[in-house]
């Protein structure tokens, strides 16, 4: 007999309500996506892509033209068959004009789709990309039906394991088993996900039995469970972020000497220590972590003296005031701050920490404020080198712009040898750890908790997981 597994959003009510099952809305509701659809491609166990609605790709010699197979035996939740006009109109959707996905900059180095049998797909590029596979592991490139862009973001119609029955993002959004699933039957009879803003609220909904399984907890939260043991903690290598971001087009941060010596103020190592119990590992402002093959290692001690001096330069030399803008949205992103305060005053720098309730704080502060505690997900480094940094991208929140730097991710994209390409992306992060307006800390261990009765949780980060592969039994 199959289970119902409650579990609650991982990043709360992240957009204040207003999520959607679109994957190519900026609101995107992503605990839902993964159990809703699929993608083209997701990545294996050593990081690289590997085949999900496709089976196959190649490139011609110039990575200007690459060919995808698809599988012939996937139906969508309402039992339309899956063929490649689905993925055109994913995608053509994804370029439109008027589109407003997060990817549509990325992806629009994709020039047009052929679609010359209904399991065969070709991307013309107007410029080479070696690495073009890599940009269809996203969730926001998830794949719809042809013609459902008006209510795909309630109807949630995909193709993955578990189909929409009833959505609620601050309440509860109920998805059910798609028995058809291309991979076999789910092991759970439906997954409630039960949307609460609050971090702290989260862990008590746990304790008090109303959930099976939470995602991305403190490590102090995951003491609670120990000598529990009806309950399971299980710890995660990740991409997921946490940092700061200062506006490069807002005083005082739009002096690169200013955003050098923010991050000059930082002891990461301690911050590691005192927010995450050393569940992580230190970044030196690259977003792309140690499992991605382009990671950038880099080396950042702090350095208040020189921080001072930069700051002098920029014309603060008796320290400098700021405003940094947190929430419980997350348990690192108030610690966070704390520690960030008390670091930067050695370099005479005086941190006002503005706490903004969680269920506001992404659509009224991140993106609008000069100075805020931020966090992200696991995206590969072209994605992310792309999606933060381009000029123009919808998700550029620090207003960062830089010729420079964009042709280097160009050449990089371009580069067919593998271990120069690998050179290109590296340097391009190690020019952002100089230059951007980023603060990137760390990135931490996912750690989650869970019933004793819930199995089957692969090694992944929760936007990840094949859902399919989760089972619960009875207490």
């Amino acid at each position: 007999m199959r289970h119902v597994v409650h579990c609650a959003s991982s990043h709360g009510i992240f957009f204040g309500g207003v999520e959607s099952l679109d994957p190519a809305s900026p609101v995107v509701f992503y605990d839902a996506i993964r159990p809703l659809y699929d993608t083209l491609v997701v990545y294996d166990i050593r990081f690289e892509p590997a085949p999900a609605l496709a089976t196959a790709w190649e490139a011609n010699d110039d990575a200007t033209v690459w060919t995808f197979t698809l599988r012939d035996d996937v139906v969508f939740h309402d039992g339309k068959p899956f063929t490649s006009a689905d993925v055109a109109y994913t995608f053509e959707r994804v370029l439109a004009p008027d589109s407003v996905s997060l990817l549509s900059t990325i992806l629009s180095i994709i020039d047009t789709i052929e679609t010359p049998d209904a399991t065969t797909v070709v991307f013309n590029l107007s410029q080479p990309h070696a690495e073009l596979p890599i940009l269809f592991v996203p969730l926001t490139t998830s794949i719809i039906p042809e013609g459902s862009g008006e209510t795909i973001g309630e109807t949630g119609i995909g193709t993955g394991p578990f189909k929409l029955e009833q959505l609620n993002a601050t309440g509860t959004t109920r998805m059910v088993a798609n028995d058809a699933y291309w991979r076999g039957e789910p092991g759970l009879a439906a997954v409630e996900l039960v949307g609460i803003a609050d971090a702290d609220a989260r862990i008590q909904a746990l304790q008090a039995g109303q959930l099976d399984l939470l995602f991305e907890i403190a490590p102090q939260q995951a003491d609670l469970f120990i000598d529990n043991t009806k309950m399971v903690t299980q710890t995660v290598s990740t991409g997921f972020w946490h940092g700061l971001e200062m506006r490069t087009d807002t005083p005082p941060f739009d002096d690169v000497r200013v955003r050098q010596a923010m991050r000059l103020l930082v002891d990461r190592q301690q911050m590691l220590e005192l927010v995450q119990q050393g569940a992580g590992t230190i970044s030196c402002d690259t977003l792309v972590w140690t499992g991605d093959p382009h990671h950038w290692e880099g080396v950042c001690p702090p350095d208040s003296e020189q921080a001072k001096a930069l700051l002098a330069e920029a014309g603060y030399p008796d320290g400098l005031d700021v405003t940094l803008y947190t929430s419980n949205s997350l348990p690192a992103m108030e610690p966070i701050a704390e520690v960030y305060q008390q670091q930067a005053a050695a370099a005479n720098v005086t941190v006002e920490i503005e706490r903004v309730a969680p269920d506001s704080y992404w659509t009224d502060i991140w993106g609008v404020e000069p100075f805020v505690v931020s966090n992200g997900i696991q995206y590969p480094a072209d994605v992310f080198l792309n999606l933060l940094y381009r000029d123009g991208s919808p998700y550029n929140s620090t207003a960062w712009s830089d010729a420079e730097f964009e042709q280097m991710i160009d050449d990089a994209r371009a580069t067919l040898d593998p271990i120069e390409r690998n050179e290109r992306y590296q340097a391009a992060q190690q020019y952002l750890a100089n230059e951007s307006g980023y603060i990137i800390l760390f990135h931490q261990d996912e750690i989650r908790a869970f019933t004793s009765t819930v199995s089957g949780l692969a090694p992944v980060n929760y936007l990840d997981l094949p859902w399919h592969d989760i089972t619960k039994t009875e207490p």
